[in-house]
């Protein structure tokens, strides 16, 4: 007889998000598989995949300009708390920023078994896998009241 029930959940429950919020044998899990070729949010930074067909024409430039970062390297992407690490060669970066200053840089990582690691120390690593990747700060739509003709604005989402 199925006892799970007596846990608050049905018959053949998934436990995986207990297991991934768990600690077992003294390792954390809850560490997301690693993004490829997607986009993907820490907090208020937005990891937005750049595929080939997209602007080839603009990402490439935004590739030839970016330089190797050296295994273990750790690089400040924003605000001092989000750090972008090389776990493995081949991984290269710009810091390039646009005026506006929501676009933090364009990383690349080339397909083998380097991946990029976006660390904040709030939110679980984001493990990056092969692919052209820009980085953005996030900004949300937020109701505006006082000017009525304009019925949304744009607010910098914040850590």
């Amino acid at each position: 007889m199925d006892d799970s029930h007596r846990a608050g959940r049905g018959p053949g429950a998934d436990d995986t998000a207990e297991v991934f919020a768990g600690m077992v044998a003294g390792l954390r899990v809850d560490m997301p598989a690693t993004v490829t070729g997607r986009s993907a949010d820490q907090g208020d930074v937005r990891l937005e995949a750049w595929p080939a067909q997209t602007e080839p024409a603009a990402r490439l430039l935004a590739v030839t300009g970016t330089r190797p970062l050296a295994a273990g390297e750790k690089v400040d992407v924003w605000d001092g708390r989000h750090v972008l690490t090389a776990d493995g060669a081949g991984i290269r970066w710009s810091g390039q920023r646009s005026a506006s200053g929501l676009t933090l840089g364009t990383l690349w990582v080339p397909v083998g078994t380097a991946v990029a690691v976006l660390g904040h120390p709030e939110h679980p690593d984001l493990r990056i896998g092969a692919g052209v990747y820009v980085l953005r700060r996030q900004r949300q739509a937020r109701p505006h009241r006082p000017s009525p003709g304009l019925a949304l604005s744009w607010a910098e989402v914040h850590d």
